[in-house]
């Protein structure tokens, strides 16, 4: 800091006066503008990283000859120190997705720059911080990069920055919002049968499996028509058993066939994403007769 040493002529007084200074504390030099002046000096103050902070009375003494007059300045060193900032203050990010970084940056104060250790607290459970540097100082920012995995609980948070440096300590907050991930809408569902159709003997069990396609789970619930029972009702395939009393069947076709029967029982797969959709297939349950001569049928069709 600066001040300005003014000399004022009393009766008659006209030359310059040798300018002085007593009484600095230690650690911090002092220069004037003009050292010898009529009129007026700026005296400067400067700090050495030495210097001790306090309130001082420093004595500034202007002499001409025998003729000597002083005034005084209050003095006040203050230490140097530094405080944090962070650009965005606010990240926002989606479970399960890429992180979002925010500058942290260190102000010097007074002269201030040293490097200081920087931590986080107040991290969401499912989120991790990561800083590209474990010191930042005015000179050289760090990158603090936050990521929510899958688990990472929809909602506000507020993160806070925190530098170090001995007893020194700053801090600066980040507004954090963690999105929930979008689902997936399934787009379609299929069961998978032969090309002739499902044909069962009475009472015979048979694996059914439905596949869904855009969904996040995929998962569907079963149905089924008839006296037919399912092992479960939910889950990507479900096994049936067959009535206990069927009928006779026919095949229709030669190289290319298909069974029909009187006896028949539908099995429905509903998507638990979007129950709009669905897909069901019918199921024909033959006794081991059918009006073919010599033609069979087993429940491996």
């Amino acid at each position: 800091g600066s001040s300005t040493i003014s000399v004022t002529d009393q009766n008659g007084f006209g030359g310059s006066v040798n300018l002085a200074v007593s009484g600095l504390p230690a650690g911090i030099s002092t220069t004037f503008s003009a050292p010898s002046t009529s009129t007026r000096s700026s005296l400067t103050f400067t700090p050495a990283s030495t210097a001790v902070a306090g309130t001082y009375t420093v004595t500034v003494t202007g002499a001409s000859g025998s003729i000597k007059s002083t005034t005084t300045i209050v003095l006040t060193v203050q230490a140097p120190t530094f405080s944090l900032s962070s650009s965005p203050s606010a990240l926002t990010l989606i479970a399960g997705g890429a992180g979002a970084s925010s500058t942290v940056g260190i102000i010097g104060v007074n002269g201030f720059s040293i490097a200081v250790n920087l931590g986080v607290t107040s991290v969401p459970t499912g989120v991790t911080a990561t800083f590209s540097s474990a010191g930042a100082s005015p000179a050289s920012p760090s990158l603090l990069t936050l990521t929510a995995s899958s688990t990472a609980v929809a909602g506000t948070y507020t993160v806070t920055v925190t530098g170090t440096y001995g007893t020194v300590t700053s801090s600066a907050s980040i507004a954090l919002t963690v999105q929930a991930a979008a689902k997936s809408t399934p787009t379609a569902i299929t069961i998978a049968q032969p090309s002739f159709g499902f044909n069962v003997l009475p009472g015979s069990v048979r694996r059914i499996f439905a596949t869904v396609t855009g969904g996040t789970t995929n998962a569907v619930n079963w149905s089924a028509s008839g006296s037919a029972t399912l092992s479960s009702t939910s889950g990507n395939w479900v096994d049936v058993t067959a009535p206990a009393t069927g009928s006779q069947c026919s095949i229709n076709g030669t190289s290319s066939y298909t069974v029909s029967s009187a006896a028949q029982f539908t099995v429905i797969a509903q998507s638990q994403e979007n129950q709009r959709l669905s897909a069901s297939i019918t199921i024909n349950v033959c006794n081991p007769a059918v009006d073919r001569k010599s033609t069979r049928l087993n429940s491996s069709h």
